[in-house]
């Protein structure tokens, strides 16, 4: 029998001494947590498993049970670091009884270090088994938070298409007889309140735009609006028709520096709807904003995507808020509904874009982002192809 034969069989005998002292160690350390009787069962089924050096470390019989003890750890809500410290506790027993043993042997590196491959090669997969769990756990938690999500959705596309149906018909009935006042009026008369008529107008529009956003969380999709060719601009120009009035009162200084002007293909009134959200709420935030109180709105491209952004000098978006922005009833306004940037996140997908933002304390912009369509690579010619 060779010399590291002899010091595996000479370290058998010192099986319940390691054992006890790295359960002591254990316990020491974490008081009145673990059963002393079942760790030593397993204290006993881990030093086999350290000295079987004869048999692979894959198809050691232990390497099955590791999933199984990282479940049951969990369910008892033992934090993972526990398992990687009881295997520190184990080395540090491990090197004790050598040194207290008497006559001490000779040592043989090798087979010291197939010990020490053995254990780490364990913690090895004691962690791979708490990630997996992990994993686990997590992905079974997002999936109830998107059922969730999805049933409040549901909830609230139940609840809009209530109200479009209740709100529709009379709507129907206010813009058709606003256009009958337009043609039965003598043209003297119809000088006298036209102005009052392009408010009524003006604001049946708006109404119009809220109740197709609303929409867009029901099952009666908005997007049976047509999808149109429309400029930034011209959708700019016509939603500042109806905001209008909101930036004299409060006296903002608007700026519209556009690029390029893009042409888009998009459902109209839902961008409008868009654009008006976001400006209704640039002029909420500026609404503490000492003067000068400023809006601009950019639009550029670059080789993905076209852009549309509008910046507002006001406060930061709190950080709370941030991350949940575009949830329903996320909102940082104590009279918001938590609805707006929802619809306008929804819309934006519909319409193959996207909305994001930046805020700090100088400035907040939201950026409209519309994906450019593929192109194709150009057909080579005839003559190219000879």
């Amino acid at each position: 029998m060779c010399e590291q034969e002899k010091f595996i069989r000479l370290l058998h005998g010192y099986k319940e001494t390691i054992i006890q002292k790295w359960w002591a160690r254990l316990d020491l350390e974490y008081p009145g947590i673990y059963d002393l009787t079942e760790l030593h069962k397993t204290g006993a089924l881990y030093f086999d498993f350290t000295l079987d050096l004869d048999i692979p470390m894959e198809t050691h019989s232990i390497r099955q049970q590791v999933p199984q003890w990282c479940q049951l750890l969990a369910k008892k809500n033992i934090p993972f670091v526990h398992s990687l410290h009881s295997t520190h506790l184990w080395r540090e027993a491990l090197q004790e009884t050598l040194l207290q043993m008497d006559p001490r042997p000779d040592v043989p590196l090798p087979r010291i270090m197939q010990i020490h491959s053995r254990i780490d090669a364990f913690e090895r997969w004691v962690c791979d088994g708490y990630w997996n769990l992990t994993k686990s756990v997590l992905a079974e938690k997002d999936q109830k938070i998107n059922e969730l999500h999805d049933d409040r959705l549901n909830l609230i596309g139940k609840m809009a298409a209530s109200m479009a149906h209740e709100l529709r018909n009379p709507l129907t009935a206010i813009g058709g007889f606003l256009k009958l006042i337009r043609s039965n009026l003598p043209p003297d008369s119809l000088i006298k309140v036209e102005k009052y008529i392009d408010v009524i107008q003006s604001e049946f529009e708006n109404f119009q735009m809220q109740i197709t956003g609303f929409l867009s969380f029901s099952k009666k999709r908005i997007i049976d609006e047509p999808f149109v060719n429309i400029t930034t601009r011209q959708l700019v120009d016509s939603v500042l028709s109806m905001i209008q009035p909101r930036l004299v009162s409060e006296n903002i200084n608007l700026k519209i520096s556009p690029e390029s002007d893009i042409s888009l293909l998009v459902q109209k009134v839902a961008l409008q709807q868009v654009l008006s959200n976001l400006l209704n709420n640039s002029i909420d935030a500026l609404s503490t904003t000492p003067l000068p109180k400023k809006i601009r709105i950019r639009c550029y491209e670059d080789e993905a995507a076209y852009y549309l952004s509008m910046t507002n000098n006001g406060p930061e978006i709190p950080e709370e808020v941030k991350e949940t922005i575009f949830t329903p009833f996320v909102t940082s306004k104590m009279d918001g509904t938590g609805l707006g940037l929802t619809i306008c996140k929804q819309i934006m997908d519909k319409n193959n874009g996207d909305i994001t933002f930046t805020s700090n304390p100088k400035e907040t912009t939201f950026i409209l982002s519309f994906t450019k369509p593929a192109r194709r690579p150009p057909i080579p010619s005839a003559q190219h192809s000879q």
